[in-house]
């Protein structure tokens, strides 16, 4: 800023010292008031740009500092060098002579606060304001969720060490029962032995002093005839020995315990309670806006081609072992998962990422599984739906790892489809609007105007909740806000609609159960195009899941089984039909 704008430049000439009150923009002088009315009267200076010294005064450095006048010739700046990008005095001229494009610089700035570019340049500011905010939020949530799953593997680990110890102190109560019992048994043997001893050796005491009775005080026929009545006894108790001894009563009797080797192999090989690692997933933040050859874009949200062109290349068939299969899903590894619906007991089956069985999770009786999502690798939300029998209802938070329920929250009323859109766990419940709950601290929240019907489904993307209603055999979608945006009904095309799922492109893929079709609709819900799947074996559609990671797409019949399909977007028109959502 200039170190004289205080006092005016015109009367500072004249040695006089007044305190400036405007300021010329295309002087760059300092004028008091009087000064500045004879600087709007002279003809040369009265069309000049006058403001307040408070305001040149407010300016930033970025302005203030831009110098009119050529820093070589000090001549004011009159043309500008394309070529060079720089403004030039009409001495500079020589030095830009072979330049191509030389123009005025006060008709090339006219009116530039109002042109395309600096319009372009005021909403790349506002863009990149709305980025910063975006990622801090979405970083300052991240930090939540970290700390959140902290106090869950806190939890964990907790849950763990409580239920080694129980096992440990049962096994020892088993061990310590058995002991006291085989102790026990041991000397009522021993001492069942000791007692038959003990008699026998008070019985042959008594021989004993009836032959020292007889070898003193009988003659010898009655010691004759004592003897042979005294022998008999003796030789009964040699047997008994003998028969002792056979028997092998005499041996001595000992106890051990023998550690079971894994109990020692844990204690050897077992070097560590667990693991933390460092998992990098993508990020469910796509609204990010920047400008790319003079047009806003949305990074990730490509703009969609007709839905025609869409194509699913079958690629796999995995055999799920479920009876009734409603809800499927990918994890970021690319293992599938899918809800068994029917048998009980048997709710979550995992399939690796080359389709073979991994394993399944029986979660607790009182509850049944219909629907899920991930949330992370590790972690997935499921709902029970209305089970065939009595069982709870509500939401269910499951970690894989253990393979067991951490979480139950319970619902207003029955709930059916789920998604998860980075930040919050959505869902449908019959009867209610739609019920979003905060991951971070479960708390429950509504989507007005969303009355959600039984076996509805949803999805989301960017700012908008697409959801189905099966009885009603119609799309719809709408905002946050739960203002609605288009709803699609064709009960031509779709019949029973029940899962959905959204592509990168914004595309939204519906399964008709009734239909037996995978039903394509474009953003703006004004095209359709139909893809039959009875052809591949999928005659009941139930459930359907869009891996954005690897660009496949999951479709599971209501039955047992489920394809993999891999989507092409081709840029040859196919036959299919056009038509608006009503």
């Amino acid at each position: 800023m200039d170190s004289n704008a205080s006092q005016c430049v015109i009367c500072d000439l004249r040695h006089l010292t007044s305190s400036s009150k405007h300021w010329c923009a295309e002087c760059e002088e300092a004028l008091c008031t009087n000064c500045t009315d004879h600087h709007n009267l002279s003809k040369a200076s009265r069309g000049h740009e006058i403001i307040p010294i408070s305001e040149y005064n407010n300016l930033p450095s970025t302005i203030v500092n831009i110098d009119l006048y050529c820093t070589y010739h000090n001549e004011k700046y009159v043309q500008y060098c394309v070529e060079h990008e720089c403004p030039t005095c009409y001495k500079c001229i020589k030095e830009h002579g072979n330049c191509s494009e030389l123009k005025v610089l006060e008709g090339l700035a006219g009116g530039v606060k109002f042109s395309e570019d600096f319009r372009d340049m005021e909403q790349s500011v506002e863009n990149i304001m709305g980025n910063i905010h975006r990622i801090r939020e979405d970083k300052k949530y991240n930090i939540e969720l970290v700390n959140h799953k902290k106090q869950l593997i806190v939890e964990e680990v907790t849950l763990l060490r409580t239920k080694i110890k129980q096992k440990l102190d049962k096994l020892q109560n088993e061990l310590m029962t058995g002991l006291d019992k085989i102790v026990t048994q041991c000397c009522i043997t021993i001492e069942s032995i000791l007692s038959t001893l003990n008699n026998q050796d008070n019985e042959i005491l008594h021989c004993k002093t009836e032959i020292e009775n007889t070898k003193k005080h009988a003659s010898d026929i009655k010691a004759f005839l004592c003897m042979r009545e005294i022998q008999k006894k003796v030789t009964k108790h040699e047997k008994s020995i003998l028969s002792i001894v056979e028997d092998k009563q005499i041996e001595r009797v000992d106890i051990e315990c023998t550690i079971d080797a894994m109990m020692k192999d844990f204690l050897t090989y077992t070097t560590k309670f667990g693991s933390i690692h460092v998992k990098n997933h993508p990020s469910d933040l796509i609204e990010i806006v920047r400008k790319i050859d003079g047009q806003t874009q949305i990074l990730e949200v490509e703009k969609g081609q007709s839905v025609n062109n869409i194509k699913l290349n079958f690629n796999q068939k995995l055999e799920t072992s479920c009876d009734e299969i409603r809800g499927c899903g990918v994890t970021v590894s690319g293992g599938f998962l899918f809800t068994d619906y029917h048998n009980i007991g048997e709710k979550l089956v995992v399939l690796s990422a080359d389709g073979m069985h991994e394993e399944t999770i029986h979660l607790s009786e009182q509850y049944s599984s219909f629907d899920l999502v991930c949330i992370d690798d590790d972690t997935v939300a499921v709902t029970t739906g209305d089970s065939y029998i009595d069982t709870e209802k509500g939401l269910l938070i499951v970690d894989l790892t253990i393979g067991n329920v951490i979480t139950a929250v319970d619902l207003p009323s029955i709930p059916y489809g789920i998604t998860f859109d980075g930040k919050s766990i959505i869902l449908c419940c019959e009867g209610e609007d739609l019920q979003m709950i905060s991951y971070r601290d479960l708390t429950i929240s509504t989507i007005p105007n969303t009355l959600m019907a039984e076996c509805s489904y949803l999805a989301t993307h960017a700012d908008k909740i697409f959801y189905t209603h099966a009885s009603d055999n119609r799309v719809s979608c709408c905002l946050y806000s739960g203002e609605p945006v288009w709803v699609f009904k064709n009960e031509r095309v779709l019949k029973n609609p029940r899962g959905i799922t959204v592509d990168n492109k914004g595309n939204v893929f519906v399964v008709g159960m009734d239909s037996g079709n995978i039903l394509v609709i474009s953003s703006d819900g004004k095209q359709y195009h139909q893809i039959q799947t009875k052809q591949y074996g999928l005659t009941k559609p139930s459930a359907i899941f869009y891996d954005k990671i690897k660009k496949r797409m999951l479709v599971t019949n209501k039955n047992n089984f489920a394809h993999l399909y891999d989507i092409s977007y081709d840029i040859l028109q196919s036959d299919s039909i056009n038509e608006s959502c009503v």
